[in-house]
């Protein structure tokens, strides 16, 4: 769940990385694309999440962080996932302009974990409308 949701904090950032007005349109130009184009895959073909969603039980201390990624994931958001997209986006933005290959390294690392969790919370498995 922190790897999930740690994107949103990420966007918070931008400021602090991209330093000119013409930077910062860039990534909403960025995000605005991908956001019409997966939405239009979406309506295009509707998937729905192929496995049911975790239960209090399961999700324990963690429910309020899935309940707020749920809410925010709509009923179609499955494939293409916006989640992984805009990670990738907005992190490789953020990586070209690291002052050192570690810095670099941390932030693909950051969305490799970010793409990973969507597997494992299940939130990006499509399963086709019959």
């Amino acid at each position: 769940m922190l790897f999930y949701n740690s994107l949103h904090p990420a966007y918070c950032l931008a400021p602090f990385i991209l330093r000119t007005r013409a930077s910062l349109e860039a990534l909403a130009v960025a995000w605005i694309a991908m956001t019409l184009a997966g939405g239009i895959g979406f309506l295009v073909i509707p998937f729905e999440p192929a496995f049911a969603p975790p239960t209090p039980v399961e999700l324990g201390g963690w429910q309020t962080l899935f309940e707020f990624a749920d809410r925010a994931n709509l009923r179609f958001n499955c494939c293409p996932s916006l989640h992984v997209a805009w990670a990738a986006a907005t992190l490789d933005i953020y990586a070209r302009r690291a002052a050192t290959p570690l810095g670099r390294w941390t932030l693909w690392s950051w969305g490799a974990g970010v793409t990973l969790s969507t597997l494992l919370l299940h939130q990006h498995h499509p399963h086709l409308h019959q």
